[in-house]
Protein backbone atom coordinates (compact mmCIF):
# COMPACT_ATOMS: atom_id res chain seq x y z
CA UNK A 1 0.00 0.00 0.00
CA UNK A 2 2.58 2.27 0.42
CA UNK A 3 3.74 2.15 -3.25
CA UNK A 4 0.73 2.50 -4.39
CA UNK A 5 0.45 5.74 -1.88
CA UNK A 6 3.79 7.01 -3.31
CA UNK A 7 2.32 6.48 -7.22
CA UNK A 8 -0.48 8.60 -6.21
CA UNK A 9 1.47 11.19 -4.77
CA UNK A 10 3.68 11.63 -7.79
CA UNK A 11 1.64 13.88 -10.03
CA UNK A 12 0.87 16.55 -7.38
CA UNK A 13 4.40 17.49 -7.79
CA UNK A 14 4.81 18.28 -11.13
CA UNK A 15 3.04 21.19 -12.68
CA UNK A 16 0.59 21.15 -14.95
CA UNK A 17 1.66 22.39 -17.93
CA UNK A 18 -0.49 25.45 -19.91
CA UNK A 19 -1.47 25.49 -23.14
CA UNK A 20 0.54 27.86 -24.58
CA UNK A 21 3.95 25.75 -23.19
CA UNK A 22 2.85 22.84 -25.04
CA UNK A 23 1.89 24.73 -28.25
CA UNK A 24 5.44 25.62 -28.25
CA UNK A 25 6.71 22.58 -27.28
CA UNK A 26 4.80 21.05 -30.16
CA UNK A 27 5.92 23.82 -32.06
CA UNK A 28 10.05 23.29 -30.83
CA UNK A 29 9.53 19.78 -31.82
CA UNK A 30 8.46 20.30 -35.71
CA UNK A 31 11.06 22.56 -36.25
CA UNK A 32 13.51 20.84 -34.98
CA UNK A 33 12.33 17.89 -37.38
CA UNK A 34 12.03 19.96 -40.38
CA UNK A 35 16.14 21.79 -38.86
CA UNK A 36 17.31 17.92 -38.93
CA UNK A 37 15.02 16.07 -41.98
CA UNK A 38 18.00 14.37 -43.69
CA UNK A 39 18.00 11.71 -46.19
CA UNK A 40 19.72 8.66 -44.49
CA UNK A 41 16.19 7.10 -45.96
CA UNK A 42 13.85 7.50 -48.86
CA UNK A 43 11.72 10.60 -48.10
CA UNK A 44 8.72 7.97 -48.76
CA UNK A 45 9.99 5.22 -46.16
CA UNK A 46 7.53 4.76 -43.04
CA UNK A 47 9.86 6.26 -40.19
CA UNK A 48 9.44 9.59 -42.60
CA UNK A 49 6.09 9.42 -43.53
CA UNK A 50 4.84 8.79 -40.00
CA UNK A 51 6.64 11.98 -39.23
CA UNK A 52 5.48 13.60 -42.26
CA UNK A 53 2.15 12.61 -40.99
CA UNK A 54 2.65 14.64 -37.82
CA UNK A 55 3.65 17.55 -39.50
CA UNK A 56 0.58 17.82 -41.05
CA UNK A 57 -1.51 17.60 -38.22
CA UNK A 58 0.75 20.52 -37.08
CA UNK A 59 0.57 22.50 -40.11
CA UNK A 60 -3.04 22.70 -40.18
CA UNK A 61 -2.64 23.98 -36.41
CA UNK A 62 -0.20 26.89 -36.98
CA UNK A 63 -2.04 28.13 -39.78
CA UNK A 64 -5.50 27.97 -38.03
CA UNK A 65 -3.88 29.49 -34.59
CA UNK A 66 -0.91 31.61 -36.04
CA UNK A 67 -1.71 31.66 -40.20
CA UNK A 68 1.37 30.53 -40.15
CA UNK A 69 2.04 28.58 -44.11
CA UNK A 70 5.40 27.32 -44.07
CA UNK A 71 5.15 24.02 -42.13
CA UNK A 72 2.57 23.50 -44.95
CA UNK A 73 5.12 25.06 -47.88
CA UNK A 74 7.62 22.59 -46.55
CA UNK A 75 5.32 19.79 -46.83
CA UNK A 76 4.08 20.84 -50.70
CA UNK A 77 7.54 21.35 -51.62
CA UNK A 78 8.23 17.35 -50.27
CA UNK A 79 5.35 16.30 -52.34
CA UNK A 80 5.82 17.91 -55.36
CA UNK A 81 9.86 16.65 -55.19
CA UNK A 82 7.97 13.00 -55.15
CA UNK A 83 5.09 13.48 -57.53
CA UNK A 84 2.95 12.57 -54.41
CA UNK A 85 3.55 9.11 -54.59
CA UNK A 86 4.02 6.58 -52.16
CA UNK A 87 6.70 4.00 -52.10
CA UNK A 88 6.99 0.86 -54.62
CA UNK A 89 6.33 -2.56 -52.71
CA UNK A 90 2.15 -2.89 -53.92
CA UNK A 91 1.28 -4.81 -50.88
CA UNK A 92 3.06 -3.82 -48.06
CA UNK A 93 1.27 -1.58 -45.30
CA UNK A 94 4.49 0.71 -44.64
CA UNK A 95 4.82 2.13 -47.77
CA UNK A 96 1.70 3.97 -48.11
CA UNK A 97 1.98 5.33 -44.51
CA UNK A 98 2.80 8.52 -46.70
CA UNK A 99 -0.44 8.91 -48.42
CA UNK A 100 -2.12 10.12 -44.90
CA UNK A 101 0.25 12.84 -45.13
CA UNK A 102 -0.53 13.62 -48.99
CA UNK A 103 -4.63 13.53 -47.79
CA UNK A 104 -3.84 15.75 -45.22
CA UNK A 105 -2.43 17.89 -47.59
CA UNK A 106 -5.36 16.94 -50.21
CA UNK A 107 -7.88 17.95 -47.26
CA UNK A 108 -6.77 21.58 -46.93
CA UNK A 109 -5.50 22.30 -50.85
CA UNK A 110 -7.89 20.14 -52.79
CA UNK A 111 -5.42 18.93 -55.44
CA UNK A 112 -6.48 15.57 -56.96
CA UNK A 113 -2.81 14.65 -58.16
CA UNK A 114 -1.92 14.92 -54.37
CA UNK A 115 -4.00 11.33 -53.81
CA UNK A 116 -4.17 10.45 -57.54
CA UNK A 117 -0.59 7.70 -56.48
CA UNK A 118 -2.08 6.42 -53.59
CA UNK A 119 -5.47 6.17 -54.87
CA UNK A 120 -4.17 3.88 -57.94
CA UNK A 121 -2.27 1.75 -55.58
CA UNK A 122 -5.55 1.10 -53.50
CA UNK A 123 -7.34 0.64 -56.71
CA UNK A 124 -4.84 -2.31 -58.26
CA UNK A 125 -4.85 -3.92 -54.77
CA UNK A 126 -8.23 -4.58 -54.09
CA UNK A 127 -7.92 -5.40 -58.00
CA UNK A 128 -5.81 -7.53 -56.94
CA UNK A 129 -5.63 -8.79 -53.61
CA UNK A 130 -3.22 -10.73 -52.15
CA UNK A 131 -3.74 -14.57 -52.00
CA UNK A 132 -0.99 -15.32 -48.95
CA UNK A 133 -1.64 -16.78 -45.78
CA UNK A 134 -2.22 -13.96 -42.78
CA UNK A 135 1.20 -15.11 -41.17
CA UNK A 136 4.32 -13.29 -40.77
CA UNK A 137 6.79 -15.26 -41.73
CA UNK A 138 10.70 -14.10 -41.48
CA UNK A 139 12.50 -14.52 -44.63
CA UNK A 140 9.66 -14.33 -46.43
CA UNK A 141 8.87 -11.23 -48.33
CA UNK A 142 5.72 -12.72 -49.51
CA UNK A 143 4.05 -13.17 -46.03
CA UNK A 144 4.12 -9.26 -45.43
CA UNK A 145 1.39 -9.11 -48.71
CA UNK A 146 -1.08 -9.35 -45.57
CA UNK A 147 -0.97 -7.20 -42.84
CA UNK A 148 -0.39 -9.77 -40.18
CA UNK A 149 2.05 -7.24 -37.73
CA UNK A 150 0.66 -4.54 -35.27
CA UNK A 151 1.33 -1.23 -36.93
CA UNK A 152 0.34 -2.14 -40.54
CA UNK A 153 -2.70 -1.41 -38.89
CA UNK A 154 -1.76 2.32 -38.19
CA UNK A 155 0.37 2.32 -41.75
CA UNK A 156 -2.45 1.46 -44.38
CA UNK A 157 -6.32 0.87 -43.02
CA UNK A 158 -6.23 4.87 -41.99
CA UNK A 159 -5.39 6.30 -45.83
CA UNK A 160 -7.59 3.35 -47.88
CA UNK A 161 -10.84 4.12 -45.59
CA UNK A 162 -10.17 7.97 -46.24
CA UNK A 163 -10.03 7.62 -50.39
CA UNK A 164 -13.00 5.62 -49.83
CA UNK A 165 -14.74 8.22 -47.74
CA UNK A 166 -13.60 11.05 -50.37
CA UNK A 167 -13.49 9.11 -54.40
Amino acid sequence: SACLLSFTAVPSLWAQPTKEEVRNDMQRVANWQISNYVGRRSDLNWENGVCLLGISKWAAFAEQEDNDMSYYEWLLALGEKHSWNVKNRRYHADDVVIGQCWMQLYDRFKREEMIAPAKKRADWVIANYPKTKLVLTPGDSTSQFRWSWCDALFMAPNLYVELYNRT
